[in-house]
């Protein structure tokens, strides 16, 4: 979570990405439009895996229609490392593959990759950085994305394949749904307010927020327009806003994603008199 006041805007390489799409035919790829309700390797990865730590997991700026969060294992002895990144569609399977391709870029997938639609060894579709060394694979499976990096340093190669066939098979095996926008294990914002509803500029009014989910830890994500969030330092539960120095109406979003990476989103707005 956010310690400090702050508003935040994402700034993307639109341009760059679309000749990315272009590279990899991204109109072309078969997308199937069924759900799969979220995925987290932290409690289905076991053989291929097996001795890693992981070391950490961070959450991808927000999204509207998707939730991207990347985990970092390692195994110090062997000086071998890897992330696992994981892109969970939350509308529609064309919104996966496009966090997909974002993160891809991200990671300089764009330097020589090669795409397989036809007969893909993972998910719908399989992307390697570079077949030969297999460094970097993506696939997609449905609405979820995921990209596997090598970074070890050890001599021993690292099998990502075998990694990528472990996620493949656990994510067919789940159980698909038509739509996310009511299933049990999506989270429920069912209060977003403001405690006061019009403040001056300058001055804060706490938000009063109760959630409903089956798969904590939840993560907080904000955007703000026209002030600033924080949370109390002295309530940890607590967030508040900061009016800017601007008169007019401030909006805030609010989005809550879970442990298998599954979003809502509420909206509300402040007068600032």
């Amino acid at each position: 979570m956010k310690r400090a006041e702050a508003s935040n805007k994402a700034v993307m390489p639109s341009q760059t990405i679309e000749g990315l799409q272009r590279v990899l035919e991204f109109e072309k790829w078969p997308l199937k439009e069924l759900f799969i309700p979220g995925f987290s390797p932290k409690t289905v990865l076991t053989s291929s895996i097996a001795g890693y730590t992981l070391e950490h997991e961070t959450l991808l700026p927000v999204n509207a229609s998707w939730v991207g969060r990347r985990y970092f294992y390692s195994q110090p002895e062997s000086r071998s490392a890897l992330a696992l990144t994981v892109i969970v569609g939350q509308q529609s399977a064309k919104d996966a593959a496009q966090g997909l391709v974002l993160q891809l870029f991200y990671t300089e997938m764009h330097s020589e990759p090669h795409v397989n639609f036809s007969a893909p060894p993972f998910g719908d579709v399989t992307i390697y950085r570079d077949p030969q060394s297999k460094q970097t694979i993506a696939f997609i499976r449905n609405n979820v994305g995921i990209s596997i990096d090598n970074y070890s340093s050890g001599r021993k190669p690292l099998d990502l394949e075998r990694i990528a066939k472990e996620v493949d098979l656990r994510l067919q095996g789940s159980k698909t749904v038509p739509a996310l926008g009511d299933h049990p294990d999506s989270p429920r914002i069912t209060r977003f307010e403001p405690k006061s509803q019009t403040v001056h500029p300058g001055e804060r009014t706490d938000l009063e927020i109760e959630v409903k989910d089956n798969h904590p830890p939840l993560q907080y994500q904000f955007q703000v327009e026209n002030g600033s969030y924080n949370l109390d330092p002295k309530q940890n539960d607590r967030w508040y806003f900061r009016a800017g120095p601007a008169k007019g109406e401030a909006e805030l979003t609010l989005t809550i994603v879970n442990e298998i990476n599954l979003m809502a989103v509420r909206q509300l707005s402040i007068t600032i008199a």
